[in-house]
């Protein structure tokens, strides 16, 4: 990466800071993002049989090694990770307890959160991406969540779709949970475009829902993305930008 100091990297309990990241153009510095990587992931990236998809997996690998690297003053192939069930990742150290993070990717764009001593999650979706929208809705959304989208105009559906639904992977991911583990009505999230929140949960993450915190992010070209953070006494959300 370029043009990065270190005040890029210190991070204040309360900040979350939000990379940027094309995949595509990072392809000049694919051998040098390569050979950070574990013996595993390279043999992953090796089983990919399109050489775009196998190109984005080592960029989009080798620049949370890095950048996490920075951070942590290390060299990014000494980073190893744990990953819970649904594949959410940490880092395994006993070294670096409080450093928290996720990733998301939508075509060539990354999105890397990090942050901590607070759980964290973040997604990016492709806003004209083609999917079965009230068939995705009626399987993965709560009652009320379909009731919102139901209630919208026809032409600011898919939007809101897209609102819901990076919103609730924003939750699940900073839960270490996957959409599939998490009962559609097990919690709902505001679609409003000005007030992204929780609405609603059940058993015990009803008594949690104070705990979190959603925001929507803008992501240059057509993606719609939200993160979502465990509270505290104030957090600020910076954006960065990562680029060869």
């Amino acid at each position: 990466m370029t043009e990065a100091t270190r005040e890029d990297f210190h991070l204040d309990l309360g900040d979350v800071h939000i990379w940027e990241a094309d995949l595509d153009a990072a392809s000049d510095q694919l051998p040098e993002l390569r050979a950070t990587l574990s013996m595993l992931e390279v043999e992953r990236a090796d089983r990919f049989a399109h050489e775009k998809a196998r190109h984005r997996f080592v960029a989009g690998r080798g620049i949370i090694r890095t950048l996490l690297a920075r951070y942590l003053q290390v060299d990014p192939r000494e980073l190893s990770f744990t990953y819970t069930e649904s594949g959410k990742p940490s880092i395994n150290s006993a070294n670096h307890p409080d450093l928290r993070f996720n990733l998301s990717h939508a075509g060539p764009t990354a999105l890397y959160a990090i942050t901590r001593g607070r759980e964290i999650g973040v997604d990016v979706e492709e806003a004209d991406r083609q999917v079965s929208d009230e068939r995705i809705a009626r399987r993965f959304f709560a009652p009320a969540e379909v009731a919102q989208l139901e209630a919208l105009p026809a032409d600011e559906r898919r939007q809101g779709f897209l609102r819901c639904w990076t919103r609730k992977e924003a939750y699940v991911k900073a839960l270490g949970e996957g959409m599939l583990s998490s009962p559609p009505s097990s919690f709902a999230v505001s679609l409003c475009p000005e007030e992204p929140a929780l609405l609603n949960a059940t058993g015990t993450r009803a008594e949690q829902i104070d705990r979190w915190r959603l925001e929507d992010l803008s992501v240059a070209g057509r993606y719609i993305a939200a993160v979502c953070l465990e509270a505290g006494e104030g957090y600020r959300v910076i954006r960065k930008d990562w680029g060869p």
